[in-house]
């Protein structure tokens, strides 16, 4: 499907979906897995947030990103 602006979405309360039926579901799902899950983060609140989620580690960091801010910026793109 593809919608057109925003769409609406919710913050999840981590302690009720690990009590959830589908919290349940993951908790299976958890205890068989063969592979971990790593997040993507670009700053310490993208990492916080995945590692709250379950998420074991961060498999990429944009460098990048640091270089975007209004302070560096202009000077990045001079070069």
């Amino acid at each position: 499907n593809v919608y057109k602006g925003t769409i609406p979405v919710i913050d999840v309360n981590l302690e009720t979906l690990k009590k959830s039926e589908f919290g349940e579901l993951l908790s299976w799902a958890n205890d068989i897995k063969t592979i971990g899950v790593r997040t993507n983060a670009d700053n310490p609140k993208d990492a916080k947030n995945a590692l709250d989620l379950g998420c074991e580690g961060i498999g990429l960091c944009r460098t990048e990103h640091m270089f975007f801010s209004k302070k560096r910026i202009k000077l990045m793109r001079q070069m």
